[in-house]
């Protein structure tokens, strides 16, 4: 689970806000606002089956991080409370959606933003378990 969390805080700020989505449309990803971002709720996954979880991984529900679409960087707190960074792999566009990719810790990780609602859906993988989290973005001032 480890592996998991360092994960868990960049994938949180991977998705941004709907008004962020859409100016995907007219401006390149560089352009982007940066987004932040609070996870509430999440779901650990395994063979078995699925739970509910009051925690991302380490980290305690609900979660803040942003992500700076500009720099290609996640930032968030460590359980420890320190700051975290993260690169931000790849970034598509896709029915009405932009999409947030990468690989971090041994994880992988994906991160779709509707470009009409303010809600994300985040997906972690990692050795035969997914963590699934629900939240939303706002566009940083």
């Amino acid at each position: 689970m480890g592996k998991i969390t360092s994960l868990a805080l960049a994938l949180v700020a991977t998705a941004p806000s709907p008004a962020l989505a859409q100016q995907t449309a007219v401006a390149p990803a560089g352009q982007i606002a940066p987004a932040h971002c609070t996870l509430t709720k999440a779901m650990m996954c395994r063979e078995g089956g699925c739970t509910p979880s009051d925690s991302f991984g380490e980290l305690k529900l609900p979660t803040k991080v942003s992500l700076d679409f500009v720099r290609k960087v996640l930032l968030g707190i460590s359980p420890d409370g320190f700051a975290t960074a993260s690169s931000l792999d790849s970034l598509a566009v896709a029915d009405n959606q932009l999409i947030a990719y990468g690989v971090d810790h041994g994880s992988s990780w994906m991160a779709p933003a509707s470009a009409t609602e303010p809600s994300i859906t985040i997906a972690v993988s990692s050795q035969h378990t997914v963590l699934s989290a629900f939240g939303s973005c706002v566009a940083a001032n």
